[in-house]
């Protein structure tokens, strides 16, 4: 066994390691690795050697204070208490971890044929995996035999896609800051809203955390996977925005049977009024006109330094006009179908919204 705490064993294992030319490595020796050697930290040496060479690391059942990039949960998978996942994830959270990782979705140990049962856990970790920061398949979602099931499965895969810019800004917030600001549970981010303080647990099921601080996340997963489809829903303060439907709903009250299909993506905009989305190759910044703030929105873009902001507006108008760097642009332009205002946004430059009086 490598003996970490000698400085020459660890850059032995490090330099060789060197020779897989690979940019990445899960540690893997948490929980029963680390009670039988009586260290579940035995590995942290060489995940800081690694972090300080810049590589991915990807550390399990870990604690914030531990060297790594992403934080893998114990396993989950078919078969297990499936409302651990989240209740553990925002105790991760609560921690400063923010950057979680809910394990692969549906596991690696289905077999085929697959039971309506599978089926059911299949599609609705899908969605819960979709809105957390890290999101992975190893089970091909064809191997359900479903076409219905399938399309939400790549639904989940392609909103999640689209989210990774914002999801990574805030990662990167996190790593600057200690908050968790890429899953944000209610409490820590409405701490002085006493409705949010008892909403996550195995009885009502109300999950619920803030991506940033422009998007709530609320999915329906637990023990009912297999059949719920309406959960109640609490939205703090503010107004907010179904993704999916654009409704606009008051903040600072509770949605009874609140209704979440499975293929409905479990988002609620509002708070910043601010996102940026990943389409193509481009990354445009959407404004949705919904709490006039008037404040600033950082984004950092993927290579983990550069930075742009943008200057939302304080009052509410018809129509709104973008300024770049204190020039006047030739406008926004509405997405109807996503009832917001968007733009393509550039490395170091700041925007500027505006109303139109």
């Amino acid at each position: 066994m490598l003996n970490t705490e000698m400085p020459q064993a660890v850059e032995w294992f490090v330099s060789n390691f060197d020779k897989w030319d690979v940019d990445g490595v899960k540690e893997d020796m948490m929980l029963q690795d680390g009670v039988l050697l009586n260290n579940d930290a035995k590995q942290n040496k060489v995940n800081e050697r690694f972090m300080d060479q810049g590589k991915l690391v990807m550390v399990r059942n870990s604690a914030y204070g531990v060297p790594g990039d992403i934080l893998r949960m114990e396993d989950t998978k078919y078969g297990f208490d499936q409302d651990r996942t989240p209740i553990n994830a925002l105790s991760y959270a609560y921690s400063g971890a923010g950057n979680v990782y809910p394990d692969i979705v549906a596991g690696k140990y289905l077999t085929n044929p697959l039971t309506e049962d599978q089926k059911r856990y299949f599609v609705r970790n899908a969605m819960l995996a979709a809105v957390m920061p890290v999101m992975s398949l190893g089970y091909g979602p064809w191997n359900m035999e479903n076409p219905v099931y399938e399309k939400v499965v790549e639904k989940s895969v392609s909103l999640h896609h689209q989210l990774v810019p914002y999801i990574y800004s805030e990662i990167v917030r996190g790593y600057q800051t200690g908050f968790p600001y890429a899953m944000i549970p209610l409490p820590l981010a409405f701490p002085l809203d006493e409705n949010t303080y008892y909403l996550a647990d195995s009885i009502k099921r109300q999950y619920s955390w803030m991506i940033g601080e422009s998007l709530l996340a609320a999915p329906v997963f637990g023990n009912d996977y297999a059949t719920a489809q309406h959960r109640n829903l609490y939205l703090p303060e503010g107004k907010w925005m179904d993704w999916e439907s654009g409704d606009i709903l008051d903040g600072n009250k509770t949605y009874s049977d609140y209704n979440f299909p499975d293929e409905k993506p479990p988002l609620f905009i509002g708070g910043q009024d601010c996102i940026v989305l990943r389409e193509d190759d481009r990354l445009l910044l959407y404004y949705f006109p919904l709490n006039f703030k008037g404040e600033d929105y950082e984004f950092i873009f993927p290579d983990g330094d550069s930075k742009t902001q943008v200057k939302t507006p304080s009052k509410a108008a018809e129509s709104y006009s973008l300024l770049m760097d204190g020039i006047k642009q030739k406008g926004l332009t509405w997405d109807q179908e996503r009832k917001g205002y968007y733009f393509e946004i550039e490395q170091g430059k700041t925007y500027q919204i505006q109303p139109n009086n």
